[in-house]
């Protein structure tokens, strides 16, 4: 098998490069062919993947969730241009690195555990996932994503997190969630129109679109997402949260139960439309930043279209 090797020196404040011989070595214990790339700028890893197609049987992203979002992208954008089947498409592996790692969570991938990865890929444990597709912001041509789609007060506290020099992992998601709240967001007037024909006005702060279960780090924002059901989670907080019951309400999150709350409602979808009357929705995508002041997001499903080690 030739495999590629993609790494982001910078994820996780640099534990990439304190994992990367053991990552390599192991790569030559098990015989595979291999080549390594290292990102230096933001979308690298994307380019890197583009160009990869047709000419590797297995990609690695060694990184976090941006990482794994910019590979996706730049794996299957190509793979559609060349109108590959699944069969022909390149694997994906994760060595999962990054700050919270939620999509490898969902797969059941530890944290940094690179020997589990390794016997995996040499067992070839594979399983075909769905991904997501949305156009808005900076992405007016459209991305892909694997995990999930965050609208409001989520992407926010990710915006403020990634910001952070000094404090990491989890830790940095649980400090930006109180230091947002002090800067705590105004509802947004939304027009949501559903693929079952279904629209609806809401008055909101929060909209998660899940492929995977859990962004954040610690928080299961869709805690009944399937990655190869065909479907999208919707879940979103249908009216307004007070600033006296966000911390309440913030901590469900971290066992899911925001859908026993009279605020949320969850429908299950294969394409979404998401109109604000203002420049205003901040949305993240697997916590990569599609922008800050954005009035339109369009989001669908394409079904199983990836394969995946895990």
């Amino acid at each position: 098998m030739d495999c590629l090797l993609i790494m982001n020196s910078n994820a996780n404040k640099g534990k990439t490069t304190k994992l990367q011989d053991e990552i390599i070595n192991s790569f030559k214990i098990i015989g595979y062919n291999y080549k390594v790339v290292k990102t230096k700028s933001a979308d690298d890893a994307r380019v890197i993947a583009y160009e990869a197609v047709g000419h590797f049987d297995l990609v690695a992203a060694c990184g976090g969730d941006g990482t794994i979002n910019e590979v996706v992208d730049g794996l299957l954008k190509r793979s559609q241009e060349l109108n590959l089947t699944i069969e022909k498409k390149p694997i994906l592996a994760i060595f999962p690195i990054g700050r919270g790692n939620d999509f490898a969570w969902s797969l059941n991938i530890k944290s940094y555990d690179i020997k589990s990865v390794i016997t995996n890929i040499k067992n070839n444990k594979q399983r075909v996932t769905d991904v997501g597709w949305c156009k808005g912001g900076r992405f007016q041509d459209g991305s892909f994503f694997v995990n999930g789609l965050g609208i409001g007060f989520e992407p926010s506290v990710n915006y403020r997190a990634s910001k952070y020099k000094k404090v990491s992992g989890t830790m940095s998601y649980l400090v930006a969630f109180v230091n947002t709240m002090a800067h705590y967001p105004k509802p947004m007037n939304l027009i949501i129109t559903s693929d079952d024909g279904t629209v609806e006005n809401i008055n909101s702060q929060q909209l998660s679109i899940g492929n995977g279960r859990r962004m954040g780090g610690a928080f299961l924002m869709c805690p009944k997402a399937i990655l190869d059901d065909g479907l999208l989670d919707f879940v979103y907080a249908y009216k307004p949260i007070s600033r006296r019951n966000i911390l309440l309400v913030g901590l469900k999150f971290f066992k899911g139960n925001q859908l026993k709350d009279k605020h949320f409602k969850m429908k299950l979808i294969k394409s979404l439309i998401v109109e604000s009357d203002k420049d205003n929705m901040v949305i993240h995508i697997d916590g990569e930043m599609v922008g800050t002041t954005i009035n339109k997001i369009e989001i669908l499903i394409k079904e199983k279209a990836l394969t995946i080690i895990c």
